[in-house]
């Protein structure tokens, strides 16, 4: 069975995860800023942007690249575990 290189998954460390509870706070932060409620692409970009949310959460944020199952663009690891749980 051949893969498409394009699709596979960049190589990152073992040990690349997240603290426990660290992404639901981070979303649940964003919803909040962002009136209580949001859809998927608002709670990623809200992250990703926010000052305020940036300050709090991303030097404790895992930013090695991956991909979401199934596409070609690279994301942060947070990101795109953010998009897979919510989406």
């Amino acid at each position: 069975l051949k893969m498409d290189p394009e699709y596979a998954k960049p190589a990152r460390p073992e040990a690349a995860k997240h603290e426990r509870g660290l992404l639901r706070a981070m979303a649940v932060k964003a919803i909040q800023k962002l009136g209580g409620r949001a859809i998927c692409p608002e709670i990623v970009e809200c992250c990703r942007s926010d000052p305020e949310v940036q300050q709090e959460f991303g030097s404790r944020l895992n930013w090695d690249m991956s991909k979401v199952r199934g596409t070609k663009r690279a994301l942060p690891l947070w990101e795109a575990t953010l998009q897979t749980n919510l989406g």
